[in-house]
């Protein structure tokens, strides 16, 4: 769906949740000990499909 789309239907909320990037780390996680089976997005759907 187009960007002016997004914004024009849905205004800032939209534009925040669709459309703005954010970077997210399990910090959390990762300090308790915990391990990924995966490191990347791109293995855990290669390894689904």
């Amino acid at each position: 769906m187009p960007a002016i789309v997004v914004k024009l239907l849905m205004g800032q909320m939209g534009e925040e949740l669709l459309l703005a990037g954010k970077k997210v780390v399990p910090k959390k996680a990762l300090d308790a000990g915990y391990t990924f089976k995966y490191r990347t997005l791109e293995e855990a759907l290669i390894n689904v499909v």
